[in-house]
């Protein structure tokens, strides 16, 4: 695990705030994460100002469509030099492999092929509302296992899952799939995010990216708090 594998968050209300956090980061963190919020309001301009500075960018949009749509919208995310793109995986074996395919046929040689994860289960979600709410008869390490064997089946790079199913993930898959952790928090931390874990913990258990937020861009010091996340990553 090096530096390079924490994603910091930038879910702000402003291209603006998004880059000062960029700006004040420089030198600690070099990979960032561009979710559907900032998407929305700097559109392609935020990432390719990421991009075209070095920096490693996650296009979080969790992409959930009929598969003609997916294959068509993945590809153009690809050429966006991103490093990592995300669909959900609740949109089935069919939909995941249109979008591995289309980016394997059509990936015009950027320095990097974005590596395409599958989004699991949200973070936000536990075992009352999958069970009550979407009426799913399987725990959450269950469902959280199913649905990563189709991403594998699919021919994704990795799945997004919680920590709490992560040491469940590498024993079934090893290095067969990549893991990315979002949910990472201090100890001690409390927001709306119910399966959350520690970086040193997910390290340990061996995730292969972490994605940190608040703990970091809320932070009075936001340099500090990258420097002591990562070197809890780094041991």
């Amino acid at each position: 695990m090096d530096a390079s594998r924490l994603f910091v968050a930038l879910d702000t209300d402003s291209a603006d705030e998004a880059l000062s956090i960029v700006y004040e980061l420089s030198g600690i963190v070099f990979s960032f994460k561009v979710g559907s919020a900032l998407f929305t309001l700097a559109g392609r301009d935020i990432v390719e100002t990421l991009v075209s500075n070095g920096l490693n960018v996650f296009l979080d949009l969790k992409f959930h469509d009929i598969p003609s749509v997916i294959a068509k919208a993945s590809v153009n995310l690809s050429r966006m030099g991103v490093r990592l793109m995300t669909l959900h995986t609740l949109g089935g074996l069919e939909m995941m492999r249109a979008a591995a395919q289309a980016i394997n046929a059509n990936w015009d040689g950027k320095p990097h092929k974005p590596l395409l994860f599958g989004v699991t289960l949200l973070t936000s979600l536990d075992q009352r509302a999958l069970s009550e709410e979407l009426a799913c008869r399987r725990s959450l390490e269950e469902q959280v296992i199913h649905l990563a064997g189709l991403a594998r089946e699919a021919g994704l790079d990795g799945v997004v899952a919680s920590g709490r199913e992560l040491e469940a993930l590498k024993r079934e898959f090893g290095t067969e799939l990549k893991v990315l952790v979002p949910g990472i928090r201090p100890a001690g931390g409390k927001d709306d995010q119910k399966r959350t874990i520690t970086p040193a913990r997910a390290v340990e258990m061996g995730a292969d990216y972490l994605v940190v937020g608040r703990p970091i861009t809320r932070a009075q010091d936001r340099r500090a708090a990258a420097e002591a996340i990562i070197a809890e990553m780094l041991g």
